[in-house]
């Protein structure tokens, strides 16, 4: 009996062990699946913490909200924000009338290499202003721009020069008179223009080492008109030369070469003033032969500016239309006159002749170019040799200034 009870209650404990053993793995399969579901349906939104986080992170679109684009002003100067694009802002002056942005006031994305991204150009009154982009501004490439702008027959305006092959060597520059080299020279050949424009890329790049996106090539430009000591003495200049018909830009050369302008320059013969007057020699003649007077200018009359331009330019004339009008070519006259103001008359006609005659009709016989070769080899002063030289080049210095 005890036995049977035992074993009744071993039975029950074994099917309630079975039971609650089915139950407990429903349960862990239960458990896993919910928290297989839970991980399919919990958003991980990231946490937003300052500008990196804002910036660097992706932004689920239920939360962030898209920006409004930035817009720039035309009133802004845009700094690099251009990618290539020109801003007038920066590079045009007041005086200049100014280009507009677009009407969209959103700098443009500029081209790439491959759509034919080109320098731009910026006029200012005294120098041009090439603007290389990084993306074209070697070296070689600069250089050939430059050049090519340098020596292109047509204004900067018509932008020919920007795809320009070959110079037209065989016509005159539209810069020649107002582009000069290191050495003041005018511009004419493609040698010329390539030492220049090497110059040029070399001080761009020594004075704009920090800008990153492009590089500026400043193209001097010889101001127009007189400038400096010159320019003070404009009108005496202008009045005497109409009045002696003697060309303004001899004049000019004849007083730089002669005392470099300075009103109060005296030489070691006593040639004084602004022109180098000898108070008996130029001085006497003037006062004599155009004024009518004889007595000689005194040092007084001779500091003072405009009588001594009236002086030396009517002793210009008094060479030219005087002394030396039976020379025929006016080139070789010219020559003569500019000989005879700082050698002496006679000293120069004793190159050509015994006596004024027979000088004057061998001159005649000669070119202007024999003429100038004689001075040059033969005038036993060497200053006059010298002289002739300077106060010519001067001279073509001076016709390209005042036109």
């Amino acid at each position: 009996m005890n036995f049977s009870r035992t074993l009744t209650y071993l039975l029950i404990a074994f099917s309630l062990l079975l039971l609650s053993g089915g139950f407990m793995t429903a349960f862990q399969a239960w458990v896993v699946q919910q928290q297989n579901a839970s991980k399919s349906t919990i958003k991980n939104y990231p946490t937003v913490s300052g500008i990196r986080n804002i910036v660097s992170t992706p932004k689920p679109e239920s939360i962030f909200k898209t920006p409004e684009p930035l817009l720039f002003s035309t009133q802004t100067t845009i700094e690099d924000q251009s990618n290539g694009a020109f801003s007038p802002d920066l590079y045009l002056p007041p005086n200049v009338v100014n280009a507009e942005l677009s009407s969209d006031d959103t700098p443009q994305k500029s081209p790439s290499n491959d759509e034919g991204i080109l320098p731009t150009l910026a006029v200012f009154q005294d120098a041009l202003v090439v603007q290389f982009p990084k993306q074209i501004a070697s070296f070689q490439n600069m250089q050939k721009h430059l050049s090519h702008l340098i020596l292109s027959p047509t204004s900067y305006d018509s932008m020919d020069w920007l795809t320009a092959e070959q110079f037209q060597t065989s016509l005159k520059p539209f810069l020649y008179s107002k582009v000069k080299d290191a050495q003041g020279q005018s511009i004419r050949y493609p040698k010329q223009a390539y030492t220049y424009a090497k110059t040029l890329i070399e001080m761009a790049l020594s004075q704009d080492e920090d800008n990153e996106n492009f590089v500026n090539v400043r193209i001097p430009l010889v101001e127009k008109g007189l400038s400096g000591k010159a320019k003070d003495y404009e009108q005496l200049v202008s009045q005497y030369s109409k009045d002696f018909q003697v060309e303004p830009a001899l004049v000019y050369a004849i007083m730089e070469v002669e005392s470099n302008f300075n009103p109060k320059a005296v030489s070691k013969s006593n040639a004084i003033g602004l022109m180098q007057i000898k108070p008996f020699a130029a001085g006497k003649d003037v006062f004599e032969l155009l004024d009518g007077r004889e007595d000689a200018p005194s040092e007084l009359e001779l500091f003072d500016s405009e009588q001594n331009i009236r002086i030396g330019v009517g002793y210009l004339n008094l060479l030219k239309y005087g002394y030396l009008k039976a020379v025929k070519n006016d080139e070789a006259r010219e020559i003569l006159t500019i000989s005879s103001y700082n050698g002496g008359l006679s000293t120069v006609l004793k190159l050509f002749g015994d006596n004024p005659d027979k000088a004057i009709a061998k001159i005649n016989r000669i070119s202007a170019k024999s003429i100038y070769e004689t001075i040059q080899q033969k005038h036993q002063s060497e200053e006059t040799r010298n002289y002739l030289e300077k106060v010519l080049s001067a001279k073509q210095k001076f016709q390209v200034i005042l036109s």
